[in-house]
């Protein structure tokens, strides 16, 4: 269900995402809080999974970053995208590229419009050298993906 990807809460904003505001995509994003910065696809991105969470989920949180690379390269046809890298998460950390980060913060806690506890939601934060992705589980991170899909 895409219900999930409704309660993305953006802890911060980019040109890349739109500073001034998203373009349309399905479901409508529930918050979205502006800020200076701006994350922008270069020719050269690096995915990173988080190696502490990397094999969490069926799919594993590993599988999802490869599908989001060649999804990724399928879309925007000039990003040149390395293997997906493992590497412990170090906020603030980048490899010399922009960078984009998959990861869970597992004290997140989504909850759908009737209370219901999701594992679908996720956060985007972002800033010029890099993009985080986390979910309290695999799966929001992949919904994650998709908006970032969408906004490209």
């Amino acid at each position: 269900m895409f219900l999930g990807a409704a309660l993305l809460v953006l802890t911060t904003c980019s040109v890349a995402l739109g500073s001034d505001g998203l373009k349309p995509q399905i479901p409508s994003v529930a918050s979205f809080k502006p800020s200076r910065g701006s994350f922008e696809l270069s020719p050269v991105v690096q995915i990173v999974v988080d190696s502490k969470y990397a094999s969490h989920g069926s799919p594993s949180l590993f599988d999802f970053a490869e599908t989001f690379s060649d999804d990724l390269k399928d879309i925007i046809g000039y990003v040149s995208l390395a293997p997906v890298l493992l590497s412990p998460f170090v906020p603030g950390i980048t490899f010399g590229i922009p960078t984009i980060y998959l990861t869970l913060d597992t004290s997140l806690n989504y909850k759908l419009f009737n209370g219901k506890t999701t594992d679908e939601g996720y956060d985007i934060e972002v800033s010029q050298d890099s993009l985080i992705v986390k979910s309290s589980a695999p799966l929001g991170v992949w919904w994650g993906t998709r908006t970032l899909l969408q906004q490209a």
